[in-house]
């Protein structure tokens, strides 16, 4: 079986986490679309509901323990993840400027706000343990 964590910084408002978890998500499920089955399930009124098959957990991190997992991140061949940075909270609708400041950043300079990863039950949990469940 498979899982989800989003880890986000932990000094994020509500609105941020709603905001930096929806991207996220939105982006790790375009990446691994087999993260929701194709079929369309509806309820008796005809009202669309998600199909997700895995457990997904949104955990918090302080900024340096989330940087430090980052960097763990792209040592491990086993998960699949997905960052986003300060960098691009500041550069919404602005695509082009927010591709080229990626193109040409170290993780660490753009400053890490969340990622989403996606892999084994086990290995993710693993990964993952130290951080606390988002309240």
């Amino acid at each position: 079986m498979k899982r989800i964590a989003i880890v986000l910084d932990k000094n994020l408002n509500a609105g941020e986490v709603g905001n930096v978890s929806a991207i996220l998500m939105g982006d790790l499920a375009s990446k691994q679309p087999d993260i929701f089955f194709e079929e369309k399930l509806n309820d008796l009124s005809q009202a669309p509901h998600a199909t997700i098959k895995y457990s997904t957990v949104v955990l918090k991190s302080g900024s340096l323990a989330l940087l430090n997992f980052v960097d763990r991140l792209h040592t491990n061949e086993e998960v699949s993840f997905v960052l986003f940075s300060r960098t691009g909270q500041k550069l919404n609708n602005a695509y082009e400027q927010y591709k080229e400041k990626i193109a040409t950043s170290s993780s660490s300079e753009l400053e890490p706000i969340g990622v989403a990863v996606f892999g084994e039950d086990a290995i993710v949990r693993e990964l993952t343990k130290k951080f606390s469940l988002l309240k």
